[in-house]
């Protein structure tokens, strides 16, 4: 009998360890989860910044577009030089170049703003990049710690296994031994 009250508790240690194992291995998609969860957060960031980047480039591609078709019209403007007959149409016609030159400043401006603003969502979008890779080689890493030490915790469980079913074995014998000890002496335990 205490035999058996031996094996029960050692067979109690092994169940817990066993728990442990367990539980730690089933709360590692959870500890996965929590770790990628800001490099997430970090990427969507990162997407909303390229973004931005490429909507300013677009408007800044679109107002090249529209600067190159005032210079176009300019050019034209002053070909059309030769054909104008009175000063009348002469200063009217300067007076359009003039304001589409004003035109044409005006686009360069708004060009030089976008590609300030364009430059600053760069290298806005390259640190957020190096924070991002950073992250990416950090949870790569705790990924693969997290890795071993599974498969550190089932082999582990394996070798546990096989020592509770030699317990358990071990305990069936005894409890069939004690319970015929038990019959031979009518009702009594020994």
């Amino acid at each position: 009998m205490k035999d058996l009250v031996k094996l029960l508790i050692t067979l109690q240690g092994i169940d817990s360890r066993i728990l442990e194992k367990r539980l730690f291995i089933d709360k590692v998609p959870m500890r996965i989860f929590e770790v990628d969860e800001p490099l997430k957060q970090a990427q969507l960031e990162l997407d909303r910044i390229k973004q931005k980047n490429e909507a300013l480039a677009k408007k800044k591609r679109e107002k090249e577009k529209m600067l190159e078709e005032v210079h176009e019209k300019i050019k034209k403007m002053k070909a059309r030089v030769t054909e104008i007959k009175t000063n009348k149409e002469y200063q009217a016609h300067l007076k359009e170049i003039e304001s589409s030159e004003k035109e044409v400043a005006a686009f360069e401006d708004e060009i030089l703003v976008i590609m300030e603003d364009l430059d600053n969502f760069l290298k806005q979008q390259k640190e957020k990049e190096e924070k991002v890779n950073i992250e990416v080689e950090k949870i790569n890493a705790f990924k693969r710690e997290l890795d071993a030490e599974v498969k550190k915790y089932e082999k582990e469980l394996d070798s546990l296994k096989e020592e509770r079913a030699r317990v358990v074995s071990l305990m069936d014998s005894d409890i069939t031994a004690s319970i015929g000890h038990f019959l031979i002496r009518g009702g009594e335990w020994p």
